[in-house]
This record gives structure tokens, C-alpha cells and sequence, in this order.
């Protein structure tokens, strides 16, 4: 237990409430900064009723936990240009914006995630077609597809991804598509492990043999739930108790505390009342805890009565042993007792080693040297702390030495944290020893408190520099990890306490674990101890910073915060938070006594903030003024049970059609028809909302393209229409009266407008070069366009992989319009594949041949060229002039890429047949020689201005010509200064 005052905590020697405890001490120093409020986009919730109705006080309802972590400190964004972390900042006010697509956004969680099952994506626009992938991976080199909506058609941007994925530690979106190219929000969503470990200290439960905490109204009892008294016949068998009630409404583990001889604080006195923690007290209790199926963990004090920061009194009989002596006897035992718990059936999952022991444990001689901030009580006053050094951390010699490491008070401080070292060694050992010996898997922790608020003996509370508090659990923590290490070994978990007004927020907490992670990979962490209010006032700022001063606790409230504390723990990197367990709660969460004992409503949150399955909660449409949205009848749901998604119908609210009447954004919320499994923990997940944008569809106006490259294989008309609002429909080609062709369309967003091109091609319409009529009518389809839009233009037919505008398409157009090219099958151009010595042979002749038809081969050109195969006539010219002769060895090779100098040579002998090749020089590029081959037929390139080289006064030689660069080379050619 920590600092604060707990509801109905009764001490043993006095049933009385515990004063304030403090933790670790430090300076006074200011209060730490305030963390960015998590900003949420607001969303009805469709609740569902609890599967099992079971009699609780008050009214409480929950839906799954969700934790956005994209947004969490150690998450980190990056992308190929713009601010990436606009997109991952909670503020939709802000956005990440790429200078063009395709961009990529790349987060890296921190660590991996099991539960990560959602991605929920607001682009930069909303008038904008947006295509993208998402990936996902475990460690940054193998990718998997998360989601791929590279085909997605519909306009809007907002987007809900599900996947399962485990392991998940960094996020890739490559948006392929939209305007602006860019993200306002992409939220990462996290759920509760369903291996979660939630359970409670209910040491109190000790002396309570009577109480009833089931509503006797429940009868017959609820099928699946327990509950009863201890009393009743075959209770502990049966878990017919209040551990039976618990287990089976979401507590997984119950954790017992011990006392070795169990005294009064204030005088010394033994105390033997039944709920005393001794270890034949907590021994009858663990069968009742075991009997109903709930985990055991054990708290061992290693004292007589309360053990936590600001009071560690070693047991009385162990008060004047010797360091040595006191290292021993902790050995034995903890490894007696935890072995009389396995021999009479009731092992333990988890041991803690100390309750609390922020400033060690066991204080002995070294008791004034720890922290001014004690609980002086019959150990101190009657000095028996004087017998003999103990395990209590000298955190005042740390503050004495002021950061000086070599200085003897620093010394001083080292050795007291090796002590506390050799004392958690000695559980640890003796707990490893007995797992050993008796094949038992029993885990060892170490419980904290780390207190970011203090109360000084006189004065009001103090908040502390969460600098310096920080920089002190570091040092401590590497400290008992580098001596353990040392010694027998790690622990193999880290507790920690956790009331907001002694430790601040849920972030400030969050981060401490995930530092201390940082420093112990693989350490497993809970929050051991909680006490989360269901009634009050918040009055002061530091009593809990979760809520403002006012805030008014109750049923809900406490349902809500348990549920803030289970993402906590939840959400810590690499899987490494495994529960939550609130200290006495019977009491936190009960409600009444005696028969009339019943728990609060609150504690459904134990199941309700578990998912059985994840919707697709949020989505965009639009719709134009007075047009009733068309919302989709179906939603993705993925199973967690199983990892499979599937289209579930949704059912939306009614639509008030005053949302529409005038332009503007409104939301429509729903709820999906899912099935889940009635066992297991968990409730579904149903809610889903709409954002409907309204729009005014008023103006629209379409044109046609004027193209004007031909080809005589397909016809290719392009057009275009632009609208003021958001569209998609249908473009239908005419040729006169006749409708040729139809084509979809979807408005894509630019500079404030809609704009989309439709491209028909008609095959083998064997058209030659020219204009033709033609008019596109753009027909209104489920969304804005309305009515019909046409208009009439003439059009140029061209290649349809060649289109107006992209580089070479003069030339091109200038190729195919002068009969050198006709295409390639299929109708396009085929652009940047590479020009063959055979196709260089039938552009050669067209050029010098227009309209004539080559004569057919007789014989063979050459060996490898046969009668009868493409363009052996042109191969024949191209001999007979002498413009080649082929390889070595008597070959031509037809099938061969024309490299850049061979077609130099071919150009130079086509325009002067039978005059040998220029005299080189000089290089005419930097990688052309004066030995090179064709030296003289590339200087004679260059200087007809056929080519200038690349940047860098390179020619590239040997690369290949590409039927694009060839139609260049041709036109220059042809268009020579005469």
C-alpha cells in the first residue's frame, strides 16, 4: 500500500485508517509540465446490454478500451518529406502534407503490440479520391499488407482499417493517390490483451467469514456467476463466495499480504485476530482463492505489521540479527512458507519480494538516513532499528552528495542499495530454489511506489520535480539490476502503485514504466496496487490530476478510471504490462455489509473493457443539398476470437432531413449487426458513425480534350469534366448519334473543383490520321453530378499509351502521322520498349520510302533472317544499300536492341550512302574515344544537332534505344536546317 488514505482500510492492531504514506524522497522542486490532452473525435456509443445480469449497486456502462498509440511519447513518425509528426499529434487542426504522390508516412510504435487491430485514417481532404496501402511489420525489414485500398474509387477522407497482426512495431502508409497529398490524423489503435492479468489485494477478506457478496435477490442464482458466504456448505470447493463472484465477473488473480508474527505498531503487542496476515491465516485464505479458480499471489512484507515507504520495520525477531544473519534467515524463510503453500495445494503464480520498497526494506540501523518523510511507530520509539543494519536505501546521502558520484556520502548511498540488493537476492533465490525442487513456475516481483507528491510533517502537499524523481528511479532501478545480475538474477516482474494523488497522471506513471522497460527488456509490469473512488469531490488540483477540481466521483466515474488505469499498464511496449490489481477491493468496489454486501456496478469494467471483436467505426460519405445520404448497408468486423474479418449489416438512426437541407457536415451514428461468442471475456463492439458531408451540386461544365497524335490501329478519345462538388457517374461516347463506348468516372479534387478524364478506345477501328466528331455526355450516377452534362468537340485519335503532353509525344505523333509506325498489337505505341535492328530496318525504309510497299524477300538476306519472317524485305534494302552488313560472321541479328552507337552508324550511312565515316579527332563526348568504332558517326550526330548527349557531356554509347528516343532521333533527323 502507498500514501494515501484508503476507503475502510483497517489496520490489525487497531482497526483504524492508516495515515498518509511518501515514497521516494527528494527535493522540493516544481510540478512537472501538463501532458497535451488526448483529443478525440466525438462519436455516439451504441451500448450493449451485460450479457450476465447480475444484481450490482449503481449504474455503470463501459464499451471496450480503446488507446490510441500513435500519439503516445515514444512513438516516432517519419516521411519522405513534410512535418510526419502533424499526422500522429492528437490535433485534426494540424496535418502532415507530401509535396506529390506517391508519398510514405512511417511510424515506429516503440516496441511490438499483440493487440493492435485498427488504423484509423483522416486525410488532409475530403474531395479527393484517395488510394493508399498500409503495412504493417515486426521489425522494419518484412512487410505485410494491412490494408490495400490502391483500387479504392470513393471519394472522402476518412478510412477504418482492421487487420490482426501480431507483434506489430512499425506502421507504413503509402498513399499512391489524392489531394492534398497528406494526413490530419492516423491513429493506431490498441485493445486489451485478452491474457490480461486483473485481479486485487483482498487481504481483508481474512477475517470476513459472513459476508455476502452476491444479491440474495438473485434467486435462482445467475447461471456462470458464483457468490455466496463463506459459511455456506462446500464454499471453498465450490468458490460459492465472494472469490467465486469475482473470478467469474473478471479478477483473475487475488493477492494475500503477510505479516511474519503480527503486532500492534503501536505498542508491539501480537495481534491474533482472524484477519491478522499471519502465515497460518494467509494460508486458510488461499485455499478459498485457489478453490475458486483465481490465481494466487503473495505479498511478502518481510515485517510484523504495514511495511511501505516511509515505514519498513524488520520483524521483530529478526531486529538484532546481523547483516549475514538477516540475508540467511530471508532465504529460508521465504522458501518455507511458499513451499507449505505448495504442499497443501495452493502455489502461487507470483511472490513479491517487499511491499513497496521504493526506500528498501527491512530498516535497521540505518533507519534516519533514509527519508525525512517516516512513520515513526513502536519499531522506531522503542529502538530496536539500533540491533543491526538492514535494507533501507540512504536516499539522504544521495541527496548529500549532490551528483558528486565519487564522493564518500554517494559511497555511502551505493552500499545501501547493494544491501537491499542481498536481501531481494535472497527471496529471489530461495523462490527459484523451491521451483526447482518442487517443479512449480512461481514468479518473483519487486513492488514500487514513486511518489511525484509528498507530504512534509508540517505544511500542505508538495509537488516535486519530475526531473529529479525521475533521474532517482533510474538510478535505483539500474542499480538493483546490475547487483542482481551479479548475484543470483533478475526479477522476473516490477509492481507498481498507483494513486493519482501521490503519483500523478496516468501518462506520468505510463512513462515511468516504459522507461524503466527500457533498462529491464523482458521484465513483465502491473499495477499493483489502486483504489480507483466512486464517491467525493476532487477539491485541490494534486488530489487527482485526472480530473479538474469539481469533478464529482461515482459509479461511472470509478468504472471509467479502472478502465484509464487498464490501458496504462495495457498500452507499455513489446506486451509488457500484464494487469491491474486494486489494493482492498472489497472495499473499493463494495458496497453495503453483512448479508447486504454487494459489489458496485462499476465492476462489469473488469469484462466490458475487453473486445471481442473491432468495427469499422468510422467512415465518410457525402451527398448533395436536399439529397438524402445513401450510407452503406454493410461494415467490416473482425472476429478477435478467430482474426477473421467479414461485411456484417449495419442498422443507421434516423436521418433528420433538416441535416441536409443546406450545405455544411453532419454525423449519422449506427450500429453493426455483429455475432460474437456469448463465452468469454469480453463485449461486442458495435458502434459506427458517418461523417456526411452536404454539399451544392449547382454548376457543372465538361470539355473535351483536343489530342492530336493518331494511330490506325485504336481510336482513343480523351474528355474531361469539372464540377464544383464532389461526383462519380457514367461517360458515355457518341459518335453522332451512335453511343460507341461507356466509361466510369469519379471525381478527383484540384485547386478547389472536381475534375475526372475518361479514355475510350475502340479496336481495330482502322482509322487513319485526322479529326473525327465526337461528343461525351457525363450521366449523373449515385452521387452529385445531377442530371446529364455533354459536349462536342473534335478529336484527334492517338496512341493510347502515348498520351498529350508526356515526353517525345510530337515526335511520336510525328512517327505514326508520316506512316514510319503504325503501333504495336493492341493499338499503343509501346513507348519505352526498346527499338530491334529489324524494326530499325522498317522505320529506315518508311522514312526514305513514303507510301511505298517493300518488296518481299526472295532469298535470305542474311542466314539468321528467313524468307517470309517481319520485315525481311527491309532487311534486304538495308543490305543492298550497304547501310549494313551485318555482324561477324555473316549474321544480322534482327531481334537485337539497336544500341546508341549502332544507330549513329545507321543514321550516318542511311544520309551518305557510300561515303566512309568522318575522321575522329577528337572525342566528341567524355565516354566516346577517338578508338571507338563509331567515333566518326557520333561526331557527325552531334554536330548535325541530332543529339546532344546526357547532362555531363555524356552519349551512353552502348545503351539501347527506346522506340520513343528512336521517333526523336527520326524527327530531328528529318527535320534537319537545310
Amino acid at each position: 500500500m502507498s500514501n494515501s488514505l484508503r476507503p475502510g482500510r483497517e489496520h490489525a492492531s487497531g482497526n483504524r485508517l492508516r495515515p498518509s504514506r511518501t515514497s521516494i524522497t527528494s527535493r522540493t522542486g516544481r510540478a512537472g509540465k501538463g501532458l497535451l490532452a488526448l483529443v478525440v473525435a466525438s462519436a455516439a456509443l451504441v451500448v450493449l446490454p451485460a450479457t450476465t445480469a447480475v444484481a450490482l449497486t449503481g449504474t455503470s456502462v463501459n464499451t471496450p478500451a480503446e488507446s490510441n498509440i500513435a500519439e503516445k511519447s515514444w512513438v516516432t513518425a517519419s516521411a519522405t518529406d513534410g512535418d510526419a509528426a502533424q499526422a500522429v499529434d492528437g490535433d485534426l487542426q494540424t496535418a502532415w502534407i507530401a509535396t506529390s504522390a506517391p508519398a510514405t508516412l512511417s511510424v515506429d510504435l516503440g516496441g511490438t503490440y499483440d493487440a493492435v487491430h485498427k488504423v484509423g485514417l483522416t486525410f488532409a481532404g475530403n474531395t479527393s479520391v484517395y488510394r493508399y496501402r498500409l503495412l504493417g511489420s515486426t521489425d522494419g525489414q518484412a512487410w505485410s499488407t494491412l490494408a490495400d485500398r490502391s483500387e479504392n474509387a470513393s471519394y472522402g477522407g476518412i478510412f477504418t482499417d482492421l487487420f490482426d497482426f501480431k507483434g506489430l512495431h512499425y506502421v507504413k502508409l503509402q498513399i499512391l493517390s489524392g489531394a492534398p497529398v497528406g494526413v490530419r490524423e492516423l491513429s493506431i489503435v490498441n485493445y486489451l490483451r485478452p491474457d490480461m492479468d486483473n485481479g486485487s489485494d483482498t487481504s481483508e477478506q481474512g477475517s470476513n467469514t459472513n459476508a455476502y457478496y452476491y444479491n440474495a435477490g438473485n434467486n435462482p442464482p445467475v447461471p456462470g456467476v458464483r457468490g455466496g458466504r463463506f459459511t455456506d456448505p462446500n464454499s471453498i470447493a465450490t468458490g460459492n463466495n465472494f472469490f467465486g463472484l469475482t473470478k467469474d465477473l473478471g479478477w483473475d488473480t487475488i493477492r494475500l499480504r503477510v505479516w511474519n508474527e503480527p503486532k500492534n505498531e503501536t505498542n508491539g503487542n501480537p495481534v491474533t485476530t482472524a484477519g491478522n496476515n499471519s502465515p497460518e491465516n494467509t494460508r486458510r485464505v488461499a485455499k478459498a482463492v485457489t478453490g475458486a479458480g483465481q490465481n494466487l499471489a503473495i505479498d511478502l512484507h518481510y515485517a510484523d505489521s504495514w511495511a511501505d515507504p516511509q515505514n519498513q520495520p524488520k520483524p521483530y525477531s529478526w531486529a538484532n540479527l546481523s547483516f549475514a544473519d538477516l540475508t540467511t534467515t530471508t532465504y529460508q524463510y521465504t522458501y518455507d512458507f511458499l513451499k507449505s503453500l505448495v504442499d497443501q495445494g495452493t502455489t502461487p503464480t507470483i511472490v513479491g519480494l517487499g511491499n513497496e520498497i521504493t526506500n528498501g526494506m527491512m530498516w535497521g540501523s540505518e533507519y534516519d538516513k533514509i527519508t525525512p518523510y517516516v512513520h515513526h511507530h513502536d519499531y522506531y520509539t522503542s529502538g530496536k532499528y539500533l540491533g543491526a543494519p538492514g535494507g533501507g536505501i540512504k536516499w539522504l546521502k544521495y541527496e548529500e552528495a549532490n551528483g558528486d558520484v565519487n564522493s564518500p556520502a554517494y559511497h555511502e548511498f551505493l552500499d545501501s542499495v547493494d544491501n537491499l540488493s542481498q536481501l531481494i537476492d535472497a527471496g529471489n533465490r530461495a523462490v527459484k530454489q523451491l521451483n526447482a525442487d518442487m517443479g512449480t513456475h512461481i514468479e518473483t516481483e519487486l513492488h514500487f511506489a514513486f511518489n511525484i507528491y509528498e507530504q512534509p510533517t508540517t505544511g500542505g502537499k508538495i509537488s516535486l520535480d519530475p526531473v529529479e524523481v525521475s533521474k532517482k528511479v533510474m538510478t535505483l532501478i539500474k542499480g538493483l539490476s546490475t547487483n542482481l545480475k551479479a548475484k543470483g538474477g533478475m526479477v522476473d516482474r516490477i509492481g507498481l502503485s498507483y494513486y493519482p494523488d501521490w503519483h500523478g497522471t496516468y501518462a506520468q506513471v505510463q512513462q515511468t514504466i516504459v522507461d524503466i522497460s527500457k533498462i529491464l527488456p523482458g521484465i513483465k509490469f502491473n499495477i499493483a496496487e489502486c483504489s480507483p473512488k466512486a464517491s467525493g469531490t476532487v477539491t485541490n488540483a494534486l488530489d487527482n490530476p485526472n480530473h479538474p477540481v469539481g469533478f464529482k466521483y461515482s459509479v461511472q466515474s470509478q468504472g471509467d478510471d479502472t478502465m484509464d488505469i487498464m490501458k496504462l499498464i495495457n498500452d507499455v511496449p513489446n506486451n509488457v504490462g500484464t494487469g491491474v490489481w486494486p489494493w482492498a477491493g472489497t472495499q473499493v468496489y463494495g458496497s453495503g455489509s453483512g448479508a447486504n454486501a454487494t459489489l458496485n456496478a462499476s465492476f462489469k469494467v473488469w469484462n466490458s473493457a475487453f473486445a471481442k471483436n473491432v468495427v469499422e467505426s468510422s467512415l465518410y460519405s457525402a451527398t448533395g443539398r436536399g439529397v438524402a445520404p445513401a450510407l452503406p448497408a454493410t461494415v467490416r468486423s473482425l472476429d478477435l476470437t478467430t482474426g477473421v474479418a467479414s461485411d456484417v449489416p449495419v442498422v443507421w438512426n434516423p436521418i433528420d432531413p433538416g441535416s441536409y437541407a443546406t450545405t455544411g457536415t453532419f454525423a449519422v451514428t449506427g450500429t453493426a449487426q455483429v455475432s460474437v461468442p456469448a463465452a468469454g471475456r469480453g463485449v461486442a463492439m458495435t458502434a459506427v458513425v458517418a461523417t456526411v458531408d452536404v454539399v451544392d451540386p449547382s454548376t457543372t461544365s465538361i470539355t473535351l480534350a483536343r489530342n492530336a497524335v493518331a494511330t490506325t490501329g485504336d481510336l482513343a478519345v480523351s474528355s474531361t469534366v469539372t464540377a464544383p462538388v464532389p461526383f462519380s457517374g457514367t461517360a458515355v461516347l457518341y459518335d453522332g448519334t451512335t453511343r460507341v463506348a461507356t466509361k466510369a468516372v469519379v471525381g478527383v479534387s484540384s485547386g478547389g473543383s472536381f475534375s475526372a478524364t475518361a479514355e475510350f478506345r475502340e479496336a481495330g477501328s482502322g482509322l487513319a490520321t485526322g479529326r473525327r466528331q465526337y461528343s461525351v455526355a457525363f450521366e449523373s450516377g449515385t452521387d452529385h453530378l445531377q442530371g446529364s452534362h455533354s459536349a462536342a468537340a473534335a478529336v484527334d485519335v492517338y496512341f493510347f499509351d502515348k498520351a498529350p503532353g508526356s515526353s517525345f509525344y510530337n515526335e511520336v505523333q510525328w512517327l505514326a502521322g508520316s506512316g514510319i509506325t503504325t503501333g504495336v498489337d493492341g493499338g499503343g505505341f509501346d513507348p519505352t520498349g526498346l527499338v530491334t535492328r529489324q524494326a530499325m530496318a522498317a522505320f529506315l525504309f518508311r522514312m526514305t520510302h513514303p507510301g511505298v510497299t517493300v518488296t518481299p524477300c526472295t532469298v535470305k538476306p542474311f542466314p539468321d533472317v528467313a524468307v517470309g519472317s517481319p520485315f525481311c524485305g527491309e532487311i534486304a534494302w538495308l543490305r543492298t544499300t550497304g547501310i549494313t552488313n551485318g555482324y561477324a560472321g555473316g549474321l544480322f541479328q534482327p531481334n537485337s536492341a539497336v544500341d546508341r552507337q549502332a544507330m549513329a552508324a545507321f543514321l550516318f550511312r542511311l544520309t551518305h550512302p557510300g561515303t566512309a565515316a568522318p575522321v575522329c579527332g577528337s572525342a566528341p563526348f567524355a565516354d566516346v574515344t577517338t578508338g571507338n568504332q563509331f567515333c566518326g558517326e557520333i561526331t557527325w550526330l552531334r554536330s548535325t544537332g541530332i543529339t546532344t548527349g546526357y547532362d555531363g557531356n555524356t552519349f551512353h554509347p552502348a545503351e539501347k534505344v527506346s522506340r520513343q528516343a528512336m521517333a526523336a532521333f527520326l524527327y530531328r533527323l528529318a527535320h534537319q536546317p537545310a
